[in-house]
């Protein structure tokens, strides 16, 4: 699956790291069942509207609303969106691949 360009695009580290977050969240939500997954309330302007965008930006690839992806379609988002996690947060933290792992294990817990 292809990172939605709009967060390989923003430079800001940080922001990016957030708003995967609540991409990864929304798309967890849709396989769950939810029927309008939204972005969460609880992330930062900034980085609300980037992951809305985000989101977007996957439902103009897909050709359809991201409650209607199927798991697998689902999954491999997650999957290339946690690798950019994983290679932004390093050097948008002070601790490193630590602080990664950390957001990673937190955002799996929340699955569950």
């Amino acid at each position: 699956m292809r990172v939605p360009g709009v967060l390989l695009d923003e430079p800001d580290d940080g922001l990016v790291v957030d708003a995967v977050y609540f991409v990864v969240r929304v798309l967890r939500n849709s396989t769950r069942g939810f029927r309008a997954p939204t972005v969460s309330s609880e992330a930062g302007p900034r980085a609300r509207r980037l992951a809305e965008r985000a989101v977007h930006q996957i439902e103009r690839d897909e050709g359809r609303d991201v409650a209607l992806l199927d798991d697998p379609t689902a999954e491999a988002y997650i999957d290339a969106l946690e690798r950019l996690q994983r290679e932004r947060a390093v050097p948008a933290t002070s601790g490193g691949t630590v602080d990664a792992q950390r957001i990673l294990d937190e955002m799996r817990s929340s699955e569950r």
